[in-house]
């Protein structure tokens, strides 16, 4: 082996040690850009009141399909006014998780939402408008909130 081939080779094992080390580093980091807590931090951070750390915990519960707990997690962050958490009560509602199928009431949390400008929210509303779901059938309502969704800028509210 030359000593050109040799620093190649050294150069690109450097290259492929830093790619998986960046990779393990980013596995560690949420979408907010912080260390991942754990579950214990995040539920001492929830039961402490912090609003994001109850919705995450709906999530979690969410995910594992324990729709009850996630509720209890997403009303108590809903009270503490996450939007998101009020929207994913709405979801629930809508789509009848842990429930039954409750379009009246996944309008009422979809509303909410969009008050604190929850633009998944604003298309759910426009959704429900349109097709006279949970609410009256009302294009120009529809297309009022269709609209808002698409300023803020989500993809799928820009058609």
């Amino acid at each position: 082996m030359t000593r050109t081939q040799f620093i190649l080779f050294l150069s690109s094992l450097i290259v492929v040690l830093a790619l998986a080390m960046g990779n393990l580093e980013l596995k560690n980091f949420t979408y907010l850009g912080q260390n991942s807590p754990n579950m214990e931090e995040i539920e001492i951070a929830a039961k402490g009141g912090d609003a994001d750390a109850q919705f995450q915990l709906g999530e979690h519960f969410r995910k594992l399909e324990q729709f009850a707990d996630a509720r209890d997690w997403y009303r108590t962050a809903a009270a503490n006014q996450n939007k998101d958490a009020i929207f994913a009560l709405g979801l629930m509602a809508w789509d009848g998780l842990g429930e039954l199928q409750d379009p009246i009431k996944a309008v009422g949390w979809f509303q909410q939402a969009a008050k604190l400008d929850h633009a998944q929210a604003m298309l759910y509303l426009g959704k429900a408008h349109e097709k006279g779901i949970g609410t009256h059938r009302d294009q120009v309502i529809a297309f009022n909130w269709v609209e808002k969704a698409a300023q803020t800028g989500l993809a799928e509210a820009q058609y």
